[in-house]
Order: C-alpha cells, then sequence, then structure tokens
C-alpha cells in the first residue's frame, strides 16, 4: 500500500481477507470500507482499526456508493480487481457492481482494468497493481508529473 500510493481500500467482503486489509490500513493510515460478511465488532473498535468502517449494502448499493464517491473525488479512471473461487461469489458482485459503475446518468467513469486475480502465479497482485498503476493513475500523472500521486502530499 506504502509503495502503491494506495488512496482507499474498498472491499474485500471475506472476514479473513478484511481484517488483515484492516490492519494494513492502520499501518499505512489509509482508508478502508469493509463490506460483506465483515460484522467481527472488531471492525468497529476505533482505537484498534481508526482508518476502518463497515457497510451492509447489495452490491448494486455498493456499486451506486462507490460511484458517488468517485464522483466527488472526481476521479474519472478506476481498476477493479478481484479473486474467485468455485462458486464464483465474487464474479458475480463485480458484474453488478459494475453494472452500478456504468450508469452515466449518475457520473461517467471508466472502468480501465479489470483483472480477476490468479492466485497461482508468483507474484499476481503486484503485476496487477503494476497494471492498475499504468492505467488508472496515468491521466492524472501527466498533469502533476511522474513523481506525485494522488493520496501522496
Amino acid at each position: 500500500m506504502k509503495n502503491r500510493s494506495v488512496d482507499a481500500v474498498i472491499g474485500p467482503p471475506c472476514p479473513e481477507a478484511a481484517t488483515m486489509m484492516a490492519h494494513l490500513s492502520t499501518t499505512y493510515s489509509v482508508p478502508f470500507i469493509g463490506w460483506g460478511f465483515v460484522s467481527s465488532a472488531d471492525f468497529s473498535n476505533a482505537n484498534k482499526f481508526p482508518y476502518a468502517t463497515t457497510i451492509s449494502a447489495s452490491s448494486i448499493s455498493l456499486g451506486y456508493s462507490i460511484l458517488r464517491l468517485i464522483e466527488l473525488f472526481e476521479w474519472d479512471n478506476l481498476s477493479i480487481l478481484y479473486t474467485t473461487n468455485e462458486v464464483k461469489y465474487c464474479d458475480d458482485i463485480v458484474d453488478e457492481v459494475e453494472g452500478a459503475l456504468s450508469d452515466v446518468r449518475v457520473y461517467n467513469a471508466d472502468v480501465v482494468y479489470k483483472k480477476k486475480i490468479d492466485k497461482s502465479r508468483t507474484n499476481p497482485f503486484d503485476e496487477a497493481l503494476n497494471e492498475v498503476r499504468q492505467r488508472s493513475r496515468s491521466q492524472f500523472q501527466e498533469r502533476l508529473g511522474n513523481d506525485y500521486y494522488i493520496g501522496k502530499h
């Protein structure tokens, strides 16, 4: 998170991964919004996780909430990274979220990169984050210079 200049993290919906992300958000002072099956009382402990919050929403509501958030910050390009399992739980969620994100009546944002992470690869997250950095931040970097990223002041 530190080396990639992450602005915020929305997800993951699973308790184990969300707990890890809450710890990382505290370590790197990056906002984290957990959703899905993240009902542990630990997430409401502001002393333990001051940058974490959770929401309970349908996938489509989550998509529209994300769309309003990126509208608020005037972000035009976004990337979607996700993993899958045997029941393809995340695949369905991603499809519904992406449907909301494509509603130009609300805000015209472009999903410039969508990647299903192949966890069997050696460094799948590093590969995906390098692609995100190149695609999602390229226009912003051109305006500010290569050494400056959103969230890095």
